[in-house]
């Protein structure tokens, strides 16, 4: 089983895709309109936020409470190492979809490390194991193909199934 770090965004090392990829509406969250794919004008040439230390003061509580689980950097890093949105306009609707995908495969392993510290039986940590490996990128690593193509709606199923059961053990614990 992978380790927290995993999970860790480090955004010296992404491309500031949050900022770039996400739709978000003028709310308590955000203090403007923004379309998806579409950099955020608060968005420096060097990829860096420029009021980053008052987000939450002018209005963005919700790039604050933001998180990628470390999907950004290994999209900038690893699969599009040799594309960037900014140098290739053109790749930014991969890279949004590889990047979309790839945080919600983080978040369901961040989620099953979570409970593999739950006093669980052999049954339900051999059902953890076998759904995180499953969300382990192939031995090539991920690339933009096989992110497409990864089932992510049965293996978000087979997980919304697997959380379930351990709310259902939590119960009959009581």
């Amino acid at each position: 089983m992978g380790s927290d770090s995993k999970f860790q965004p480090d955004c010296m090392n992404c491309a500031a895709l949050c900022c770039v990829v996400y739709a978000f509406d003028e709310s308590d969250e955000f203090a403007i309109d923004k379309k998806e794919n579409i950099p955020c004008p608060h968005l420096a040439e060097n990829n860096l936020c420029l009021m980053h230390a008052t987000l939450a003061e002018d209005g963005f509580p919700g790039c604050v409470a933001y998180d990628c689980y470390g999907a950004g950097q290994v999209i900038v890093q690893d699969v599009f190492k040799d594309k960037n949105w900014r140098k290739t306009p053109d790749a930014l609707p991969d890279i949004s979809r590889a990047f979309r995908r790839l945080k919600r495969i983080h978040e369901i392993q961040a989620l099953l490390l979570a409970s593999s510290r739950l006093p669980l039986d052999e049954t339900f940590k051999s059902a953890m194991q076998s759904l995180y490996d499953a969300l382990e990128p192939p031995a090539n690593g991920w690339t933009a193909d096989n992110l497409a193509d990864f089932p992510i709606k049965e293996t978000e199923e087979r997980a919304r199934q697997y959380f379930t059961s351990l709310r259902q053990l939590a119960s009959s614990n009581r």
